[in-house]
């Protein structure tokens, strides 16, 4: 069982290149700083079955942010990290 977990995550890390970087700096505040006035939106204005969402949005946000990485922008091929010329 545990050769299948190993060849399971060189596969799907190494292949498709999950958890790579693909966050800048900028983005990374950015998302911070929108899934903390989410989050201040559902727990003071809504009052209904939507603050549960806007709780999930938020999450969603802020741990992007920590991580460093977007799955969805793993989909498309997008990077906002600035790459070091030389």
């Amino acid at each position: 069982m545990l050769y299948m977990q190993h060849y399971f995550y060189i596969f799907v890390v190494n292949k498709f290149k999950i958890m790579k970087k693909n966050i800048g700096s900028i983005d990374k505040i950015i998302r911070f700083i929108v899934g903390a006035i989410v989050i201040w939106v559902a727990y003071t204005q809504v009052t209904s079955p939507w603050n549960y969402v806007l709780y999930g949005v938020a999450a969603l946000a802020v741990i992007t942010a920590f991580a460093g990485t977007c799955p969805t922008w793993l989909i498309f091929g997008v990077n906002t990290i600035k790459s070091k010329k030389k």
